[in-house]
């Protein structure tokens, strides 16, 4: 029920950050833009010594504002699967996966190359909401992560719509686990796709 409601609150905010952006730039060369972005993350949880690559999806928003020159400050709006795989004590794996409702905020500088197309890179704080856990009861959970996130891309400018495609990493501030004796903050490497709307 609170992931159903994390997606309904998602759908509705995606539509007014992308409204009044439609047909424009996500360059900063136009004062707003918005559109939506998926992708691939590729998680663990740093200070967890059994802790393998937990693979999950991103699904989300954005909306890009110039503020000088090539700067603009960009907010995303996005569910993400991240969190850790383990072996239990029979050695199968087992999947530690957590459905998060991420809100980062960046700086963004946009590079020109010429023609279509221009690189950007990005960097902020955001705070990720978690909404649902596969195996561990939210109870033993933090509800809340500080996150820090970096990253490179480049846009592709069509007629109507830029394409983007971004490479990012993330950190989590706050271990996972709601227990002192273990370490368990995230680590991700997020390939992401996103298109104007």
């Amino acid at each position: 029920m609170a992931a159903r409601s994390a997606l309904a609150a998602l759908v509705v905010a995606l539509a007014a950050a992308a409204a009044p952006a439609r047909a424009q730039s996500t360059s900063c060369e136009k004062p707003i833009a918005g559109g939506i972005q998926g992708g691939m993350n590729a998680s663990t949880w740093v200070g967890a010594d059994d802790a393998s690559v937990h693979l999950g999806a991103l699904l989300g928003g954005f909306a890009t504002f110039h503020l000088i020159d090539r700067l603009a400050l960009q907010v995303e709006l996005a569910l993400s699967d991240k969190g850790a795989d383990f072996e239990d004590a029979s050695g199968d794996k087992v999947k530690e996966a957590l459905l998060y409702l991420e809100a980062p905020v960046m700086a963004r500088y946009d590079l020109p190359l010429g023609g279509p197309v221009t690189l950007h890179g990005v960097a902020g704080p955001g705070l990720a909401y978690l909404t649902d856990s596969k195996r561990t009861p939210r109870g033993d959970l933090r509800p809340l992560d500080v996150t820090f996130t970096t990253g490179v891309g480049a846009d592709l400018a069509a007629p109507s719509h830029h394409v983007s495609l971004d490479l990012r990493l993330g950190f989590g501030v706050i271990d996972a686990v709601d227990d002192r004796a273990r370490k368990a903050r995230a680590m991700v490497v997020t390939l992401l796709g996103g298109v104007t709307l």
